[in-house]
């Protein structure tokens, strides 16, 4: 019994390192929750990627919905990432509340998510190791342009709690990490964002701290315009 659980924490720790462990979705930045005018629905899809060893330096690409408002936002997505062992699916969630009126020249907010993915056991002695994510932070925005163009960049600092299960065992690390990014929305509704996402990783065991680099880019659509 004592063998098979260091032999799930031992092959949850090494997921940890070398699995994407980032964003609502896995393998993409943890982006702020886009804020408009008013109440707006949206749609989103982005490309995520890691850009050091750490990080995996995986393709990953996602579809999004949300609901934004001056208060409480939500949204939620499905991604797919490749070369992770086979091919694999991710989910996410995230809901947002804006601490200060829409009339303030900066925005702040509290923002916590939840992400899940499941990996094969690559020793093939645990089996399947499933994986969540809890990302809360707190984001600062600020609001720019002109009639033809809305600027909306952001920074958000976090802490990452990510469990992770197998076989009947689990094991939970806690670290930090923030991301920044910026928003491009025309007033036809169509628009672009971009984040880059930093990652702190400690693991029990291992002598250094592996901090994980995300890139991540896509378009976004406000239903309704």
């Amino acid at each position: 019994m004592k063998r098979r659980a260091a032999a799930a924490f031992g092959v949850g720790m090494l997921m940890l390192t070398v699995a994407p462990v980032e964003g609502q979705l896995f393998n993409f930045p943890d982006y702020a929750i886009p804020s408009f005018d008013g109440t707006s629905t949206f749609v989103a899809t982005s490309y995520g990627r890691g850009l050091n060893d750490e990080a995996g330096k995986l393709n990953s690409v996602s579809a999004t919905v949300g609901r934004s408002t001056s208060g409480l936002s939500l949204q939620a997505g499905v991604g797919y990432i490749d070369g992770v062992a086979d091919s694999e699916w991710t989910l996410g969630g995230a809901a947002a509340y804006n601490l200060l009126g829409v009339d303030s020249p900066a925005q702040v907010g509290l923002q916590a998510g939840l992400g899940w993915m499941q990996l094969g056991d690559p020793t093939g002695t645990v089996g399947d190791v499933t994986m969540l994510r809890v990302p809360v932070g707190v984001v600062v925005r600020g609001e720019m342009g002109s009639a033809s163009m809305r600027i909306s960049p952001w920074v958000m600092p976090r802490l990452n709690i990510m469990r992770l299960s197998s076989g009947g065992f689990s094991t939970t690390e806690t670290d930090f990490g923030a991301s920044a990014g910026v928003g491009l929305t025309m007033p036809s509704g169509f628009g672009i964002h971009a984040a880059l996402d930093f990652l702190a990783v400690s693991v029990e065991g291992a002598p250094e701290t592996a901090e994980q680099l995300r890139f991540g880019v896509g378009a976004h659509y406000l239903l309704g315009r």
